[in-house]
């Protein structure tokens, strides 16, 4: 199943409101660290419209990765994916 196609999403990169994020409800909400870094952390990411309404929010599961490993693809990928998966399910 594709998350972003089940909460109504059609288009690569398509910017959420708070009420589509509220929608989607989020159980894990993936970063890069720098990212998450520039807005204060969880705590920062909290203050962002619809995060705190999700169970990701709720719970501050939120998984991040070095931006230039989550956004590079490559030989590494296979192994990037298998850190995800292990960090997500970690949360």
């Amino acid at each position: 199943m594709d998350a972003g196609v089940e909460s109504g999403l059609d288009k690569p990169f398509t910017p959420l409101t708070s009420e589509a994020l509220i929608k989607a409800q989020p159980d894990v909400i993936l970063m890069t660290s720098k990212g998450l870094e520039s807005i204060g952390g969880v705590d920062g990411l909290l203050d962002v419209p619809g995060i705190r309404e999700t169970p990701a929010g709720q719970n501050r599961s939120v998984v991040t990765l070095d931006d230039g490993v989550l956004l590079s693809f490559g030989p590494r990928t296979p192994l990037v994916v298998d850190i995800l998966v292990d960090r997500v399910h970690q949360v």
